[in-house]
């Protein structure tokens, strides 16, 4: 009997031993599959985009944190290609023989609004999903369009039509009911502060707006404003304080411009640097060009700590991906990634 139980004892220690061994064996695997994905992500492992002399590409936004959107101009067409980093692979979403002068997207509601023309004294304004649908279009007899997208509200966008005097007109184009509504202003560059309200800045006195959509009403802010960028509820404005030049970052509540952040500033005098928001990151970045280079700053979004600086190549545009670990700093026909918590840099473009 005793021997019957050693032997049970036996048994059950090796069935265990040879679980420890797989269960290690496995976890292995799992440390190694991670590795490798981890070492894919990195900044070597990111494809540069391949061309041809007579392309010419134009970065629109980040669709993921792999995957990006691009404007590519031929001789004979234009197309919006969505890019891989990792795979280099390239996928044709939409393609048009028309002039385009502009697209944009909006990665929260997978809209892009692309600007055409025929001859150049026209406008179509093109609504195209994340699969290249065409879902609406607008016309106008204009030169030129400034669009803003509603990020909170997927159908509603603004749209300010200029004419060859300068002369503008903005509506609020609702693009599932082709509803129009006009909305009278100082300044065609409105942009949404909610679903239903916007802001601009009156180029006269430097004020700035707040327009209620829906009840019609106009309310100045604060003066001796320079400039605005706005990814609500953040706001970053241009401003002087006791003859010094200022970035200052504020956050919207209720309608309250809360203070988080005053930046001393040294750049333009007149307009806001490239800048961006990452509220989920506590993070704002500003870009400024010197000499023939650009230095990427980042920022602590609660209190304006300085984190980091990047010196990088000359260029005019800045795009941060959604988890906050990339950004592109790019210009017409060119684009350098960033691995933000490395400063690690690579040309993709």
């Amino acid at each position: 009997m005793w021997m019957k139980m050693l032997k049970g004892v036996l048994l059950f220690c090796l069935i265990l031993l040879v679980s420890c061994n797989q269960a290690s064996s496995l976890g292995q695997a799992s440390v190694s599959a991670k590795s490798l994905e981890l070492k894919q992500v990195g900044i070597n492992g990111l494809v540069t985009l391949e061309r041809t002399d007579d392309e010419a590409w134009e970065f629109i936004q980040w669709k993921n944190n792999a995957e990006l959107y691009f404007l590519k101009r031929e001789p004979e067409k234009t197309t919006i290609v969505l890019y891989h980093l990792h795979t280099g692979s390239q996928k044709v979403l939409y393609a048009t023989t028309d002039i385009v002068s502009a697209a944009q997207y909006e990665r929260s509601q997978q809209r892009f609004a692309l600007h055409t023309s025929q001859t150049g004294t026209d406008s179509t304004l093109l609504i195209i999903d994340s699969d290249g649908n065409v879902l609406n279009k607008k016309t106008a007899q204009a030169n030129d369009l400034y669009i803003a997208l509603n990020p909170m509200n997927a159908s509603t966008m603004v749209i300010s039509s200029f004419n060859r005097d300068w002369s503008f007109n903005t509506e609020v184009w609702n693009y599932d009911t082709d509803e129009v509504m006009k909305v009278d202003t100082a300044s065609p560059f409105v942009k949404w502060i909610n679903a239903s309200s916007l802001m601009y800045q009156n180029a006269e006195d430097n004020s700035l707006h707040v327009v209620e959509k829906e009840a019609h009403s106009d309310i100045p802010l604060q003066a001796a404003v320079k400039d605005f960028y706005i990814d609500a509820p953040n706001v970053a404005l241009l401003l002087e304080r006791e003859s010094r030049l200022m970035i200052g970052i504020y956050k919207i509540v209720e309608g309250i411009f809360q203070e988080q952040a005053m930046i001393p500033w040294k750049g333009d005098s007149f307009f806001l640097p490239p800048l961006q928001f990452h509220p989920e990151k506590n993070q704002f970045f500003v870009m400024q060009n010197r000499m023939e280079q650009s230095m990427l700053h980042t920022y602590r979004l609660s209190d304006g700590e300085s984190l980091q600086e990047v010196q990088l190549p000359m260029n005019h545009r800045l795009d941060v991906s959604p988890n906050g670990e990339w950004a592109i700093v790019h210009s017409y026909d060119q684009a350098t990634i960033v691995r933000l918590r490395s400063s690690e840099t690579k040309e993709i473009l």
